[in-house]
């Protein structure tokens, strides 16, 4: 979606492809500054602010008008870093090997797409840690052919698995 304001209070919500309006929402004030995205909310500032030099200053009547599920934004005050919400993802690569052969295991743990330090990662009885980069390999053999788990996680994160196909 793209939002706009008019300076008479409302906000306009288009379709980004066409600039159509598919909607109008009322803010019960002029709005002359910005619409911000965070999360799952969008801000608008509204009100007139300190009028400008040299007239009398005044408070700032202006206030921000929230639309949308403002607790898993990023501004919000209960809510900590967004990205203390997303998940752990890890991916192994090769996700297939051969049964009897030694194979070398790279795992990347993610977050929000950015690189998680410190994931303990255990295939079996072999384990490791991600480093800065979220990467961490494991060396070993499979004895039997079939579906294989590696587990993951972290303090203060829910774990997750990786299915690693062992073919003969």
């Amino acid at each position: 979606m793209l939002y706009n304001i008019d300076p008479s209070g409302v906000l306009d919500v288009r379709d980004p492809a066409t600039g159509l309006i598919l909607g109008k929402l009322p803010l019960g004030n002029p709005a002359l500054g910005g619409v911000s995205a965070a999360g799952s909310a969008i801000y608008v500032a509204v009100g007139t602010g300190p009028l400008p030099q040299p007239a009398p200053q005044s408070d700032n009547p202006g206030s921000i008008v929230a639309f949308g599920d403002t607790s898993r934004s990023a501004g919000s005050p209960n809510s900590g870093p967004a990205v203390s919400r997303a998940r752990l993802r890890v991916v192994v690569r090769p996700r297939r090997v051969h049964v009897r052969r030694r194979a070398v295991l790279r795992f990347r743990a993610t977050r929000a797409g950015r690189p998680v330090r410190g994931v303990k990662v255990r295939v079996g009885r072999k384990r490791g840690r991600t480093k800065h980069n979220g990467r961490v390999t494991i060396r070993l053999r499979f004895h039997r052919a079939g579906t294989r788990f590696a587990h993951a996680g972290a303090r203060g994160m829910r774990g997750t698995r990786v299915r690693i196909e062992v073919i003969r």
